[in-house]
């Protein structure tokens, strides 16, 4: 039987989980044993996925020295460099010669933006070692450094089949000559899938304490804290922005669930606490433990009036559910996706705050913007167009790389 090897998992964040989900519920249907290799820190790692398998292995924090040694190894033939690995790297290297086929899992821009080496260090011994290598509907750039973007797209060009999820990493996959499929977040991939979990589940087993169509869901996102996009923007203006448009959606009269996207390492449920508490009214705002599947996420944003997120998989589950929305967009993922679906009306772009612009007029706009959604003269995203584009990818996957397996 063969072995399938799934790198770069990403953890700790319901988008990923979701995009994942949706990716290994269809791997069910192959006959072959699978194994994870997650890229995250932290004890609670492993996501509740619908694959068994044979091995399982979380990262850590890499060290500086590990970083050394693993930038190294990628200008020279690896077996000299074996004996220098850190007890981590050589597992994950045995992991990944033990496989026939790696899968790089669905993820935001590590090659670009992150420059996460060691994501890139495991799709170069994959393809050094001769493995069948695939990079499943991720974004790449902006690149930054000149030695990790021409690794990057060497490893890019070696993959056999490549799928990018965005406009942005659809243009930087072009320039650098990859052959590649276009796609959309994986996370639009299987709708049935997400239904059955569903069953005899409604919002009061999640505690959710609003009647349906009584509430929107918020989701913020405390850039200031780590983004790089976000370095130069004072804290104090992005939560002037969160706090007056959560302000706007409960003078609408509607209720608000805040749903954290980040659990295990994250800290979601405390920003949004700090932003609750200093809303008009904090007894109409429900803070949804972090512990809620990402599939239930989508049932209560089926379930809500609107949506306003400043989170990328907030939108994406929006879109899926059918659910009219504001994208508050930090990233390009989210911009492209709303531009890719005719949409772009829908977003406001966060990143113009690092550029100088008036947060005090995005205010305006996103106000103005939650008044629609809250009367009902905002439509929907087109959810069809969205799924369809997933499933082209899917079968192009199917047809191009798992044909052999």
């Amino acid at each position: 039987m063969k072995k399938i090897l799934l790198i770069n998992q990403h953890s700790s964040n319901h988008g990923d989980e979701a995009a994942a989900r949706a990716l290994t519920s269809k791997l069910k249907e192959v006959r072959a044993e699978f194994s994870i290799l997650y890229n995250a820190s932290g004890e609670s790692f492993e996501l509740d996925l619908p694959l068994e398998f044979r091995e399982v292995r979380n990262t850590r924090a890499i060290t500086n020295l590990e970083k050394a040694q693993i930038m190294a190894s990628l200008n020279v033939p690896s077996q000299p460099f074996r004996g220098l690995f850190s007890r981590d790297a050589r597992a994950e290297y045995e992991m990944i010669r033990k496989s026939d086929y790696v899968i790089s899992m669905p993820g935001g821009a590590n090659l670009g933006l992150y420059e996460d080496w060691r994501y890139l260090w495991r799709l170069m011994m994959a393809q050094r070692l001769g493995k069948k290598t695939a990079i499943y509907s991720t974004s790449i750039g902006p690149f930054r450094d000149n030695r990790f973007k021409k690794m990057a797209f060497q490893v890019l060009k070696g993959a056999d089949w490549v799928s990018l999820r965005d406009a942005a990493s659809i243009k930087y996959g072009r320039d650098g000559h990859v052959n590649f499929e276009e796609s959309i977040d994986t996370a639009f991939l299987v709708q049935d899938f997400v239904s059955t979990t569903w069953q005899g589940k409604d919002l009061g087993d999640f505690g959710v304490p609003f009647a349906p169509d009584c509430y929107c869901v918020f989701v913020p996102n405390n850039l200031t804290a780590g983004h790089r996009i976000f370095r130069n923007v004072p804290k104090a203006h992005l939560d002037a922005l969160y706090l007056a448009l959560l302000n706007r959606a409960l003078a609408t009269g509607m209720n608000v669930v805040m749903l954290p996207q980040l659990f295990g390492n994250g800290n979601d449920r405390r920003y949004f606490a700090e932003l609750a508490a200093k809303s008009d009214d904090p007894s109409r705002i429900f803070v949804a433990a972090e512990d809620i599947l990402s599939d239930h996420q989508q049932l209560i944003i089926s379930k809500a009036r609107f949506v306003v997120g400043a989170r990328y998989h907030s939108v994406i589950f929006a879109i899926n559910m059918r659910t009219p929305f504001l994208c508050l967009s930090y990233e390009n993922k989210m911009r492209y996706t709303l531009e890719l679906l005719g949409r772009s009306e829908m977003g406001i772009d966060l990143t113009e705050l690092s550029n100088g612009a008036s947060h005090e007029e995005m205010i305006s706009t996103g106000a103005a913007h939650v008044d629609k959604l809250a009367k009902g003269d905002v439509a929907p995203a087109d959810q069809t167009k969205a799924q369809a584009i997933a499933q082209n990818t899917y079968e192009s996957f199917q047809r191009r790389f798992l044909i052999a397996v």
